[in-house]
């Protein structure tokens, strides 16, 4: 068993003993997927309520991600990382075209986010054994 598989199961056996994760482990992918709707209706201006659901989406994507590394659902996991690298990418260009500035936060992010979705991918994709 490799590093990535034992740190995911001494999560999963961490969050078993807390009740609270306990119920929230098997929904992780709503938080997932929950987390990106949020995030592309914030960047579609449909919801216009400041910073608060833009934060909270991307808590919700944040805690579906360390939930699905938890259950080792790793289709989940890149899905998470490689949409908010897409997320993140079209926020840059985007900036680009209305602002004419670079915003580093958001193309380090988005960085981050796509080497992290690429290795879990590829990790998924390799057959252990």
């Amino acid at each position: 068993m490799n590093t990535f598989k034992n740190i995911s199961s001494e999560l999963k056996s961490f969050f078993s003993t807390n009740p609270v994760f306990k119920i929230l482990m098997p929904i992780d992918v709503f938080f997932v997927f929950g987390g990106l709707a949020v995030l592309v209706l914030n960047y579609l201006n449909f919801i216009l309520v400041g910073r608060f659901f833009f934060a909270l989406g991307w808590f919700g994507l944040a805690l579906g991600i360390v939930l699905a590394f938890a259950d080792y659902h790793l289709m989940f996991l890149y899905i998470g990382f490689l949409g908010a690298a897409l997320l993140e990418a079209i926020n840059f260009v985007w900036l680009i075209i209305k602002f004419g500035y670079w915003d580093w936060q958001v193309l380090f992010t988005c960085a981050a986010a796509a080497v992290l979705g690429y290795f879990v991918f590829r990790k998924s994709t390799v057959h252990e054994g």
